[in-house]
């Protein structure tokens, strides 16, 4: 039920050849157009957790190692449609966690995204991470261990090679930190980004952002909420609010025990998604959850009670059938 609008003529194919995909709450789907006369042993699709490879007869369009999230490579598939001038081979991949909206199709299309977005000075309209979605993810604990060592392992050689104020060494750290967080490397990842934080916020690009995003989420996850505040406060500032910044806020001062405040950014939050033109927001129950259980602390036992019941309702209806 989500559709992302293709990019126009104007803008870059991003990622490679495929300019347009559609989703709903198990799979993505795009298609690319082809002649004729090609054939089964023309496609080649390699998938991995994270990772696609798509060619047809040699072309590449699709090649990422960056999936915005994660797939089931045993679900996922190809096939073809139409016939003669109208002919097309479609790719399907299916969601290792069915529900879960992608804001883009690759991490590197939602860098552009954000990109533009701050050039037109709308960059709060695109949804950062909630803290919830970080625990969101349910692939194999002995998957996850393999990645981190590979994706570890390549870092330090870039970072050894090109030293740490570099692009591919950059990318291949938040790549790893992705992985790392997902396992609870904290500690680890602490000590990485007392090395990385001060070179990014010299940057001007995204990695500034991705650095004093990574650093909340690690505070906020080591239960150094005093320290997480600011730095989600700083977010704000550059990017201005959004639904899911809002919801980062408000558990932290739901955390610390600042029910008032953790109330206004959970409303907040709240708004954002009420107004998103009528499109299904995947942290809405988590928000309604927050909002509820605040307000229950607050001692608003009956006004708490039904914000936890249209919550719940909202998971009820998110849930596999």
């Amino acid at each position: 039920f989500f559709r992302t609008p293709a990019m126009s003529e104007s803008e870059p194919v991003l990622p490679d050849g495929v300019k347009d995909w559609t989703q709903n709450d198990s799979d993505l789907t795009f298609s690319v157009p082809c002649g004729a006369d090609v054939a089964k042993k023309d496609i080649l699709l390699k998938l991995l957790i994270q990772s696609i490879t798509f060619k047809v007869k040699g072309t590449t369009y699709l090649q990422a190692e960056d999936l915005w999230g994660k797939i089931d490579v045993d679900e996922s598939h190809w096939h073809f449609e139409g016939s003669d001038g109208d002919k097309k081979v479609t790719v399907v991949l299916a969601k290792l966690n069915s529900g879960k909206e992608w804001q883009a199709l690759t991490r590197r299309e939602a860098t552009y995204k954000r990109e533009q977005m701050t050039k037109d000075g709308t960059a709060g309209s695109l949804a950062m991470p909630s803290l919830g979605e970080l625990d969101d993810d349910t692939e194999d604990a002995v998957q996850q261990v393999e990645d981190e060592k590979r994706l570890e392992a390549r870092f330090r050689k870039l970072r050894e090679e090109n030293g740490l104020d570099n692009e591919d060494t950059l990318k291949a750290f938040f790549e790893m930190f992705d992985t790392c967080i997902q396992l609870y490397r904290l500690n680890k990842l602490s000590d990485y980004l007392a090395d990385v934080v001060p070179v990014c916020r010299k940057r001007n690009d995204e990695f500034k952002l991705k650095a004093i995003q990574a650093l909340a989420f690690v505070r906020w996850k080591q239960s150094r909420f005093k320290e997480a505040l600011p730095i989600f406060h700083e977010m704000e500032e550059v990017l201005g609010k959004s639904a899911a910044l809002c919801e980062n806020i408000a558990h932290t001062y739901n955390s610390m025990g600042d029910y008032p405040k953790a109330e206004q950014y959970f409303r907040e939050a709240l708004k954002f998604i009420e107004s998103s033109s009528g499109t299904p927001h995947n942290n809405e129950g988590g928000v309604l959850l927050g909002l509820g259980l605040v307000r229950d602390r607050l001692g608003k036992h009956a006004e708490g009670l039904p914000i936890l019941e249209k919550g719940h309702e909202v998971y009820g209806r998110r849930a596999p059938r």
